[in-house]
C-alpha cells in the first residue's frame, strides 16, 4: 500500500471525527483536514523525486522558464512579465515546483477523493508550451512598448528544447523612442483659457519628455483636478483630447492639447454646446447615522422618518437623536456654504471624517439645483455617514507556548466608539493567563499544572483633538491629531518572584504625512512592585549587576516615537517600515531635587513618594524592507538596534526596560532570554552542595539584531517561510561582572549568534498562527570551530527550538 493510499484512508477515517480545536476565537476545520496537511508534508520528500514532465502529453513540452532580455534599462521587466500570457508553474524558495509535484504525485495509482482534493486545492497542472500564447505575448509586449513611446521596437522570440522541457526567450530591441517636441493648446472655452495656460509650468508635457501614454493620461487628470478645484463641477477628463503631428523628423512629435466646451443634454435627441459653469455650494445636508439598507428598501418613507437640526450653516439629519456632536463633524468638514465647489476639499473631508474612526461608510455627493437670481449655478452637498456599531465586545481564548512554557490565556475586550458623543474611542481589556513556567531555579517548580498566574486590565481613551496646552484648528486640519490617555495594571505570580506593574500614560499622536506618524508621551509613569522573591532566585542575583533591577521603583518617563510605513494594501509592491523611539526617565525630577538640595536615601539616591525613581535614556530603531517578488513570494529584511544608559539616580536599567534576545519574535533558534549577553554562559547554581539547573533570564543594555525571511504561499491558508536570524545583547556598564557580557567594539562581531530554520503559517484572515523551528548555526559560547555548529558537529537537543506565536515576527 502506498503512502498516498494510507493518507487517503486517514482522510476517510478523519472525516468521521468531531474533534474541533478552538484557538483565538476561531473554530478551525475538523481533524481530518489537519490529517490531510500532515499527510501531505509526509509526502514532501517524495515530491521532488517525481519527474515534472511525467504527465506531459506526447510531442508536447513543459514550459520550464521564460527569459526576457532588453537592451534598454529604462524598461521595467517586472511590468513586462505581467503581460505574459503563459507563465511556468509556480516555484517555492525559487527552486522547487511544489504544486506541480503535488499534482503529479496525486495522479499515481487509483483515483480517490483525497487525490482529487490534492489536485484541486494544492496541485497545479503542468503548463504546456503554446505557440499561440507566445504570439499573443509578443503582441502584448509590443502594445506596452508603444504606450511607453517605443513605436519601432523589435521583439524576437526563440525556444530552447531539452527532453520534454522548453525555455522561451524574448529578446527586445526598443530602438529610439518618440519624444515631445512642442506643446500647443486649443482651448475652445474662453472661461478656462487663463486657468490652464497660467498653470503650464506644472504641466507634465514638456519638450523631450517621452510620448508615454501614462504621462498623457496623468496630464488629463491633472488639468481636470485643477479645474474641479476652481468650481467647475461638471468638467471631466473626457473634455480633453490630444492631436499629434508626426511630420517632424527624428522621432519628435508636436502635441496639441484640445479642451472642448461643455455639452448639455437638453433632450434625448438634442444637446447644447456651451461654456463650462462654475458652481457654488448652496445647502449642506449631513446624515449622521445613515442606514443604506433601509434607504434602499424603504425609499422615501425612510427619509420622511428622519429629524433635522440646523447648526452652523448645515442641516443635520438623524434618527431619534443626534449620536455625535455636530461640532465634531463640522471640525472634520471643510465643505462650506457659499464656497465654490472644490474637489480637494471633498477629498480632505473624506480623510478627516475617516480619521475619527467612528464611521464605517462615508459617501459625499452633489446635486445640481439650477441657478440663483444672479445666474450662479448652485449645488446641494449631501454627506452620508454610516457609523460603526456603537458598543462591542469580544472574548478571546488561546493556547500559548512561549519557548516551551505552555499555558492558556484569555481576554475580554469592550469598545465604545463614541463615549461622550465627541468621537472618543474607549477601550477596556481584561486579561488573564495561566502558564506552566520553568522556574529560574529548577527545584522551585511546584506540582500544579499551571504555576504562573497573570491577570490585568488596560483602559484607554482616544480623543480626536489636542487637549491643553495645544489648540490649533490649522494643525488639526493638516495632521488629524489625537490625545490618548491610558491606565493599566498587571499582576504576575511566578515560581521565582511576584511582580505587579501599574501604568498611567498621557500623550498625543498625529499623522505628519501620508505614510508617517508621530507619538509624543510627556507623561508615562510606571510603578513596579516586587513583593516576593524566592531565596534561591535572590541568591542568584544578590551581589550582581542585576540586583537593583528586581527592587521596587518608579519610572517617570517621557518618550517620542516616529513611525514610517509606505505599505499599500491594494498594490503588491515593495515597501519600507521604519520605527524609532527615544525615552528619557527621571531627569526633571532629579534636576529639581538637586536644585533644592533634597536629602538622598541611605543608598545615595533620591526617592519619590518613598520609592527610588529610575533615571536613564533609551533609544531603539527598527528598519524593515519588504521585497515583494509577486503575489505569493516576498523577501523581508530587518535590522534592529537598541541602547539604554542608566545614570544619576540609577545604576542599572529597570528590568522592564532592558533588552533581551531569543524567542519567537527574535533569534528563533534560542529560547527567549537565553542568549547573551555577549559570550556569557550562565554558571551552575550551587545551594547546599547541590548543583541546581537555572532557567535563563538574560538581559542587558545594548542590542543588535538582523533578520532575513523568505515567505511563500503553499496552498489554502498555509504559508511557508525560510529564515536566518543573527545578533546578540551586550552590557555597556563596567559594573556588570558577568564574564564576556561587556561590549567590546573590536571584538563584538565574535559574539554574533546566528540561527536559521523553517516555518509554517496559517492565515485565518483576522489572525495568523505561526510555527517556526529554529536551529543554531553559530553560538558564541560554543568553544570549538569559532562557534560554528552547522557543518561541524551533530545537532543536539539544545541546538534547536520550536516556537508557536500569533502574527508575523516582523
Amino acid at each position: 500500500m502506498t503512502l498516498l493510499n494510507i493518507a487517503s484512508q486517514f482522510h476517510r477515517a478523519g472525516s468521521e471525527t468531531n474533534d474541533v480545536k478552538q484557538m483565538t476565537n476561531y473554530n478551525t476545520q475538523s481533524i481530518y483536514l489537519k490529517i490531510k496537511i500532515i499527510a501531505l508534508f509526509l509526502l514532501i520528500p517524495l515530491l521532488f523525486s517525481c519527474s515534472s514532465t511525467k504527465y506531459v502529453p506526447e510531442n508536447k513540452y513543459l514550459l520550464s522558464k521564460v527569459k526576457i532580455s532588453c537592451d534598454n534599462k529604462d524598461i521595467n521587466k517586472d511590468e513586462l512579465r505581467s503581460y505574459l500570457k503563459q507563465k511556468p508553474n509556480r516555484k517555492i524558495i525559487g527552486l522547487f515546483k511544489f504544486h506541480l509535484s503535488v499534482y503529479n504525485i496525486a495522479n499515481i495509482g487509483k483515483d480517490t477523493k483525497f487525490k482529487r482534493w490534492l489536485k484541486r486545492v494544492v496541485g497545479e497542472e503542468p503548463v504546456i508550451l503554446d505557440d499561440y500564447l507566445i504570439n499573443k505575448t509578443k503582441s502584448q509586449f509590443n502594445q506596452y512598448l508603444k504606450n511607453k513611446a517605443y513605436y519601432n521596437a523589435i521583439i524576437n522570440d526563440s525556444i530552447s528544447y531539452k527532453k520534454k522541457k522548453a525555455v522561451v526567450f524574448y529578446n527586445i530591441k526598443t530602438n529610439k523612442p518618440f519624444v515631445i517636441n512642442r506643446v500647443n493648446y486649443n482651448i475652445k472655452d474662453l472661461s478656462l483659457d487663463s486657468l490652464i495656460l497660467n498653470d503650464t509650468v506644472n504641466s507634465l508635457l514638456k519638450k523631450n519628455v517621452l510620448f508615454d501614454v501614462d504621462i498623457l493620461q496623468n496630464e488629463r487628470k491633472r488639468i481636470t483636478h485643477k479645474l474641479n478645484d476652481k468650481g467647475f463641477f461638471t468638467f471631466s477628463k473626457e473634455y480633453i483630447n490630444y492631436v499629434v503631428d508626426s511630420s517632424s523628423e527624428d522621432n519628435k512629435l508636436n502635441v496639441k492639447v484640445e479642451v472642448k466646451k461643455h455639452v448639455r443634454q437638453v433632450s434625448e435627441n438634442f444637446s447644447i454646446t456651451e461654456s463650462h459653469n462654475k458652481y457654488k455650494i448652496n445647502n449642506i445636508y449631513i446624515y449622521t447615522d445613515f442606514d443604506p439598507n433601509k434607504a434602499l428598501k424603504e425609499a422615501d418613507d425612510y427619509y420622511k422618518s428622519l429629524d433635522t437640526t440646523y447648526y452652523n450653516g448645515c442641516y443635520f439629519i438623524y434618527h431619534d437623536k443626534l449620536a455625535v456632536k455636530p461640532s465634531v463633524i463640522l471640525q472634520a468638514n471643510i465643505v462650506h456654504k457659499n464656497d465654490y465647489y472644490n474637489l480637494t476639499d471633498v477629498e480632505k473631508t473624506y480623510k478627516y471624517l475617516f480619521s475619527l474612526n467612528i464611521f464605517r461608510i462615508i459617501n459625499i455627493y452633489y446635486k445640481e439645483i439650477g441657478a440663483d437670481n444672479k445666474n450662479q449655478q448652485l449645488l446641494n452637498c449631501y454627506i452620508q455617514l454610516t457609523p460603526y456599531t456603537l458598543q462591542s465586545y469580544s472574548v478571546e481564548v488561546e493556547g500559548t507556548n512561549t519557548s516551551g512554557n505552555v499555558g492558556l490565556a484569555g481576554n475580554i475586550n469592550y469598545k465604545h466608539n463614541n463615549l461622550f458623543k465627541g468621537a472618543e474611542i474607549f477601550d477596556v481589556k481584561l486579561k488573564g493567563a495561566l502558564q506552566f513556567q520553568r522556574a529560574v531555579v529548577e527545584n522551585q517548580r511546584n506540582q500544579l499544572l499551571f504555576n504562573t498566574i497573570e491577570f490585568g486590565t488596560e483602559t484607554k481613551i482616544d480623543i480626536p483633538k489636542f487637549l491643553l496646552p495645544f489648540k490649533s484648528e490649522r494643525f488639526y486640519m493638516k495632521y488629524y491629531p489625537k490625545t490618548s490617555l491610558s491606565l493599566s495594571y498587571n499582576y504576575q505570580k511566578r515560581p521565582d518572584y511576584t511582580r505587579s506593574i501599574a501604568n498611567f500614560g498621557f500623550g498625543y499622536y498625529w499623522k505628519s504625512s501620508k505614510f508617517s506618524k508621530q507619538i509624543v508621551k510627556p507623561i508615562d509613569i510606571n510603578y513596579v512592585n516586587i513583593p516576593y522573591i524566592t531565596t534561591e532566585f535572590d541568591s542568584l542575583i544578590t551581589g550582581t549587576y542585576l540586583e537593583n533591577s528586581y527592587k521596587n521603583f518608579l519610572i517617570p518617563e517621557a518618550s517620542y516615537s516616529f513611525i514610517y510605513n509606505n505599505q499599500s494594501l491594494k498594490k503588491h509592491r515593495d515597501f519600507v517600515f521604519f520605527r524609532t523611539k527615544f525615552e528619557a526617565s527621571g531627569n526633571s525630577i532629579y534636576g529639581i531635587y538637586d536644585l533644592f538640595s533634597e536629602p538622598k536615601n541611605d543608598e545615595g539616591s533620591y526617592d519619590l513618594l518613598g520609592l527610588r525613581f529610575s533615571q536613564f535614556v533609551r533609544a531603539d530603531l527598527d528598519f524593515r524592507y519588504y521585497n515583494v517578488l509577486d503575489k505569493t513570494n516576498t523577501f523581508v529584511y530587518r535590522a534592529y538596534a537598541g541602547l539604554g544608559i542608566p545614570y544619576g539616580n540609577s545604576e542599572v536599567l529597570p528590568f522592564v526596560r532592558q533588552f533581551y534576545s531569543g524567542g519567537a519574535m527574535g533569534i528563533r533558534a534560542w529560547q527567549v532570554r537565553s542568549l547573551g549577553p555577549g559570550n556569557y554562559k550562565v554558571p551552575p547554581l550551587i545551594i547546599g552542595g547541590d548543583t541546581i539547573k537555572t532557567y535563563p533570564n538574560q538581559s542587558a543594555d545594548f542590542k543588535l539584531e538582523a533578520n532575513f525571511e523568505y515567505r511563500f504561499d503553499l496552498f489554502w491558508i498555509l504559508q511557508g517561510a525560510f529564515f536566518v536570524d543573527a545578533g546578540n545583547i551586550w552590557s555597556i556598564n563596567k559594573k556588570d561582572k558577568r564574564e564576556g557580557a561587556l561590549l567590546k567594539y573590536d571584538k563584538f562581531y565574535k559574539d554574533i549568534a546566528i540561527g536559521t530554520g523553517l516555518g509554517l503559517r496559517f492565515d485565518f484572515s483576522f489572525f495568523l498562527l505561526r510555527f517556526d523551528v529554529g536551529v543554531k548555526a553559530r553560538d558564541p559560547i560554543e568553544p570549538l570551530n569559532n562557534g560554528w555548529i552547522l557543518g561541524h558537529r551533530k545537532i543536539k537537543y539544545d541546538d534547536w527550538m520550536f516556537n508557536i506565536a500569533i502574527g508575523y515576527p516582523f
